[in-house]
C-alpha cells in the first residue's frame, strides 16, 4: 500500500503582505474587497515561499483578513509581518489567532504601531500561547505601563525562548516591572532591551531579576543610560550569575 506523503511545513515570510493582497486584488477589478475576498487570495498562497512588496497603504480590515487566513492553516511555522502598520485593530486579531495556533512558533511584529492596547494583547499571548518560541515586539512605541501586561505574561510563560523589546520607550518603572517577572521565569534565553531609557532603577531591576533566573543566556541592555551606578548593579549580578554567558 502506498504511503500518503507527510504534510509539508513551510515557513511564510509576510513583509508587506497585507498591502500585496490589496495590489492582487485591485489588478483582479476588484474593487469593493471583503475580507472574504482577501483571505482567499492569501490561501491561494498558503504555501508560497513567501511575498515581498513595499506598498504604502494596507488595506482596509486587511490585517483581520490575514488572521482569519492564519487561523486555518496547519502549516505555517514562521510569521514575519514586521513594518506593515497593522495597528491596535490588526494586532488585536492576531493576537486572538494566535491564543488557538498550535503551529505558528516564530512571529515578527516589529514597527507595527500598537502601543498598549497591543501591549495587553500580546501579554495575553505571552501568557496563554504554549507554543510559540520567537517573538519580536520592537519599534511598538510601547511606555512604562506597557510592561505590566508583558510582565504579567512572562511570569506564566513556559515556551517562550526569544524576545525582542528593544527600541521602545520603557523608563525605569518599565525596568522594575519586568524585572521581578524575569525571577519568575525560566524559558527565555534570549532578551533584547535595548535602546530604551531603563537607567539606574531600571538597571537595578533588571540585575535583581537576573539573579533569580536560571534560563536566560544572552541579555542585551545596551544603549539604556545606565550610568556607573547601573553599570555596578550589573556587575554585581554578574558576580552571582552563573548561567548568563553574555551580557551586552
Amino acid at each position: 500500500m502506498e504511503s500518503k506523503p507527510s504534510k509539508k511545513k513551510v515557513t511564510v515570510r509576510f513583509e508587506n503582505t497585507v498591502r500585496q493582497v490589496e495590489e492582487t486584488l485591485q489588478e483582479l477589478g476588484k474593487e469593493d474587497k471583503s475580507d472574504e475576498d482577501v483571505e482567499n487570495e492569501i490561501n491561494d498562497h498558503s504555501s508560497d515561499d513567501g511575498w515581498d512588496t513595499d506598498l504604502e497603504t494596507p488595506p482596509k480590515d486587511g490585517g483581520r483578513a490575514l488572521a482569519k487566513a492564519l487561523a486555518k492553516s496547519t502549516t505555517v511555522e514562521k510569521l514575519d509581518l514586521q513594518e506593515n502598520s497593522l495597528g491596535e485593530d490588526g494586532v488585536d486579531c492576531f493576537a486572538k489567532m494566535l491564543l488557538d495556533n498550535c503551529y505558528i512558533k516564530w512571529v515578527n511584529l516589529a514597527g507595527n504601531m500598537m502601543s498598549s492596547s497591543g501591549a495587553r494583547a500580546m501579554g495575553g499571548v505571552i501568557a496563554q500561547n504554549k507554543y510559540l518560541q520567537w517573538l519580536d515586539l520592537s519599534f511598538n512605541n510601547f511606555v512604562d505601563k506597557d510592561a505590566k501586561p508583558l510582565a504579567e505574561g512572562l511570569k506564566s510563560n513556559t515556551n517562550l525562548e526569544f524576545l525582542n523589546l528593544s527600541q521602545n520607550s520603557f523608563c525605569e518603572a518599565g525596568g522594575e516591572l519586568i524585572g521581578p517577572a524575569l525571577a519568575e521565569n525560566n524559558s527565555i534565553t534570549e532578551l533584547n532591551l535595548s535602546w530604551n531609557h531603563l537607567r539606574l532603577k531600571g538597571a537595578i531591576a533588571i540585575c535583581k531579576g537576573m539573579k533569580g533566573n536560571n534560563s536566560i543566556k544572552i541579555i542585551d541592555l545596551s544603549w539604556n543610560g545606565f550610568a556607573d551606578e547601573g553599570a555596578e548593579a550589573m556587575r554585581e549580578a554578574l558576580k552571582r550569575t552563573t548561567h548568563c554567558w553574555r551580557w551586552i
